[in-house]
């Protein structure tokens, strides 16, 4: 039967990324907004490479703000925008 229930899931341990859960043959598929966008836009994602949110805001899956990129390129932007998981040091 062609055509479902789209089902958008949100989880504050995404950072912000929206996924969606798709169904074919009863079988479940998570994937996320952005990786559709670039499949049907832009392409298969290339070797090494992963999606990455140009503006820092996963949230934001405007084909505009999404590219391919390296591993490197998606940290050194969340760097820049404050947005890496990781934490600064605080002088004690």
């Amino acid at each position: 039967m062609p055509g479902g229930i789209l089902r958008v899931t949100g989880d504050p341990h995404n950072y912000g990324r929206v996924y969606v859960s798709l169904c074919r043959n009863g079988e479940q598929y998570k994937t996320s907004v952005a990786h559709m966008v670039l499949l049907a836009f832009v392409g298969s994602c290339p070797e090494g490479m992963e999606g990455c949110h140009s503006d820092g805001n996963a949230g934001n899956d405007q084909l505009v703000n999404l590219r391919w990129d390296t591993h490197i390129a998606n940290v050194q932007d969340a760097i820049r925008h404050g947005t890496h998981g990781r934490r600064r040091r605080v002088a004690s």
